[in-house]
């Protein structure tokens, strides 16, 4: 069973951020018209449940699997099984509770049952705490079934190897202290402590493989797999162009201010010819391509799978995560580099932010370079040269604590996370809603609303999505009343772990 639950971590998170990958402008739609740029939510037509797949994933493609093979592993004393099983389900109730607030948690697998009661968001922090710890308790023991070679044969993360997973617990834990950030009992320490005992370097990262012969074993953003999220509308976003080329940074996009992970991540369009920035185009959410009624011109953002490209393009062709067998990150030790920046800065320990900020940079520096495109054509690597002269480019990546600030933390954790770390990303944008500022100057420099919200919001951007359609508003609906998740503009509501 464990091969298919960790299949469905990555599913879960890659088939939501085709949407939520809008509200945080890691891409939006090439459509002017799409609801998601403008922080909306839909009703789902047919076989899709828009933004549903998180909920899905917690409570059925994961659900009583995972307690089958706790309960399992807890009466034959393979303590490892135990161990792991733990940690998915902690960092399930997480991401579940972050992306949706208030969840099922006490009632979730209760048979015999029509309608679930939710529970806080609170005590499902609370909870995730407590299997954390549980989960740490087994994977530290060597007694009873323990053994590496039979962990391997279901884990194909990290082939059995518990030191990893202890890591895995570990970043759980630091992201769960570190979520609440803006309350009073914030505990810097905690948040330090845990982070510092979790990945250590790139080898350690949370990554779900992918065979990448056929779309049934491909990544679910690789070119070959069919999604039924409109992911293929998708183009990169303004933000994350003017935070790579030089723009944000630098207030200029002069060649020498480039990112040179820019070239690997994100995808240039046709007329890159006499460009500033080497025809890296984005889009503005509610604005959608200008350009994409054209069917020859150059001129239009690029899509993901790779350079020059404005469709979808057959099997094996990508770029970064966006291969049919590129692996699917789900936690990074460039993460937990900045979490630790973060926490220091937020304790005035300077020194520390300072090397944290710079080692988490230099960390996804490396990490791009294991998805280079094709390694074997001039251009699609990231070189040891240019990685020490972007690092010394004090223009864009700060050397001192003088000049480093909140926002060069958090902007260059955007880049760290951008594809891939979606709920995380919008768990800090949320605590800092979005536009806050520090010292004058906003926190997400560039980050800019739609130019009109969905009609339902009130003029107010998103926070949470809604529980899923399909299982909740059909079958769950007074518990729905209860917490007042029938209401327009319930996905609006402010998040428990963002407030004071």
């Amino acid at each position: 069973l464990l091969p298919s639950v960790l299949t469905q971590m990555s599913r879960g998170i890659q088939y939501d951020g085709a949407y939520l990958g809008r509200y945080i402008q890691n891409w939006n739609s090439a459509n002017s018209s799409d609801i998601f740029d403008r922080h909306g939510w839909t009703i789902p037509a047919a076989f899709e449940d828009p933004a549903g797949e998180i909920w899905r994933m917690t409570y059925f493609a994961i659900g009583k699997n995972l307690n089958y093979i706790i309960d399992d592993a807890v009466e034959k004393q393979k303590w490892d099984y135990a161990g792991v099983g733990l940690a998915i389900r902690a960092w399930a109730w997480q991401t579940t509770t972050d992306y949706h607030s208030d969840i099922i948690l006490k009632e979730a697998f209760n048979d015999g049952q029509y309608r679930f009661n939710y529970d806080a968001q609170e005590e499902v922090y609370k909870e995730v705490r407590s299997l954390c710890y549980q989960a740490l308790n087994y994977l530290n023991r060597t007694d009873g079934l323990v053994s590496a070679t039979n962990l391997g044969k279901g884990d194909f993360v990290y082939k059995g190897d518990r030191s990893k997973w202890i890591k895995f617990v570990n970043g759980l834990l630091a992201r769960n202290f570190h979520h609440l950030a803006n309350k009073q009992a914030y505990n810097a320490d905690s948040v330090i402590y845990y982070a510092t005992r979790s990945m250590t370097a790139n080898a350690e990262d949370f990554l779900v493989p992918f065979i990448g012969s056929s779309s049934g074993n491909s990544n679910f953003y690789g070119s070959s797999y069919t999604l039924t999220t409109g992911f293929d509308r998708n183009r990169q976003s303004r933000f994350i162009v003017n935070l790579m080329d030089g723009t944000t940074f630098a207030n200029n996009n002069l060649w020498a201010n480039r990112d040179p992970r820019m070239k690997l991540m994100l995808s240039r369009s046709g007329d890159s010819t006499g460009s500033s920035n080497g025809g890296f185009k984005g889009v503005v959410p509610g604005d959608g391509d200008p350009f994409i009624g054209s069917t020859t011109s150059t001129r239009r953002v690029g899509i993901t799978w790779g350079d020059n490209l404005y469709a979808r393009p057959g099997a094996n062709i990508g770029k970064y995560l966006f291969k049919d067998d590129a692996k699917f990150p789900l936690m990074t030790h460039a993460e937990m580099q900045f979490i630790k920046a973060e926490a220091y800065w937020k304790k005035a320990d300077k020194g520390n932010a300072l090397t944290a900020y710079r080692a988490g940079v230099s960390a996804h520096m490396d990490f791009v370079t294991q998805f280079a495109q094709n390694p074997a054509v001039a251009g699609n690597v990231l070189t040891a040269a240019e990685k020490t002269a972007f690092l010394n480019n004090t223009a864009i990546i700060k050397n001192s604590v003088a000049t480093l600030t909140l926002q060069d933390i958090m902007l260059q954790k955007f880049i760290a996370l951008w594809g891939w770390g979606f709920v995380e990303t919008w768990v800090d944008m949320r605590r800092y809603h979005y536009t806050d500022q520090d010292n004058g100057d906003q926190v997400y420099k560039g980050f800019v609303f739609p130019a009109t919200f969905f009609s339902d919001n009130g003029g107010k951007p998103a926070y949470r999505f809604r529980p899923r359609w399909n299982s909740e508003y059909i079958w769950n609906k007074p518990a729905l009343e209860a917490i007042g998740a029938i209401n327009a503009d319930y996905h609006t509501y402010e998040m428990w772990f963002s407030k004071p």
